[in-house]
């Protein structure tokens, strides 16, 4: 806008080579955070205490009949939000889906 072009030159310059050495610069962070991903994160001294889940759980069932069963209840956003997030819960963590798959494509008819 103030007709600087030699600034908007280099900046695109520096893009150019961003774009050819960001595997260069960030392969490692990458393999680092795949790595744990996949394998460390997998191993069973990392999975949660059985009790914590049972805890989770019965919040969930709980707070899903508790939002289901009211028949006074006005659905707001913030209820509906709730809903949602719960039934993530449900998907995500009891049905062995991977995080943030099922938020993504839940839609309002499922």
């Amino acid at each position: 806008m103030d007709r600087n072009d030699s600034s908007a030159e280099e900046i695109d310059k520096f893009l150019v080579m961003f774009e050819m050495m960001k595997d260069f610069i960030f392969g490692d962070a990458i393999y680092e955070v795949t790595y744990n991903r996949q394998v460390k994160l997998r191993k069973p001294q990392e999975l949660p205490l059985q009790e914590d889940v049972a805890k989770v759980r019965q919040h969930t069932i709980s707070s899903l009949t508790r939002i289901m069963d009211d028949p006074y209840l006005s659905w707001e956003p913030g209820n509906f939000t709730e809903l949602r997030d719960l039934a993530v819960t449900r998907l995500t963590i009891f049905n062995a889906r991977r995080g943030g798959e099922p938020a993504i494509r839940l839609s309002l008819s499922e």
